[in-house]
């Protein structure tokens, strides 16, 4: 088989991994691992790249995160200390186990918390109220 499809939390997601072992994509996401100190996600020419995911790369900076599309291994991401997925429905959603591995501590306060606080920030910014029709 040319991809593996690898289970997450209450099975709500899915990863596609290439059979050389690299982490491709979610089946309905991006994929993003914090790695040491480096906030990681596949390159565009592995995945679908989403509009959110575009917009984590800009504002990973602006909350002290080396961000990078780069190559990241199924045995990286199990060993990776967040791990979450994004799309732009559901913005940013912490993955706590892979196929059955539970990954690093995503209720420890961290990149997660800070990205997913800055992006609700940014899409409310964004976005115009509309007035209630009069009637």
């Amino acid at each position: 088989a040319c991809m593996q499809w690898y289970a997450l939390a209450n099975g709500e997601e899915g990863i596609y991994v290439a059979a050389d072992g690299r982490v491709l994509e979610g089946v309905s996401s991006n994929v993003f691992a914090l790695v040491g100190e480096r906030l990681l996600t596949p390159p565009a020419r592995d995945c679908l790249p989403g509009i959110t995911r575009g917009r984590l790369l800009e504002l990973a900076p602006l909350v002290g995160v080396t961000a990078s599309e780069d190559r990241i291994e199924l045995e990286e991401l199990l060993r990776a200390e967040q791990v979450f997925v994004t799309n732009a429905v559901l913005g940013l959603r912490a993955v706590d186990t892979i196929a059955g591995t539970a990954i690093g501590d995503q209720d420890a306060p961290g990149v997660f918390a800070a990205l997913h606080r800055r992006y609700e920030e940014d899409r409310c910014a964004a976005v115009t109220p509309v007035p209630a029709p009069s009637g």
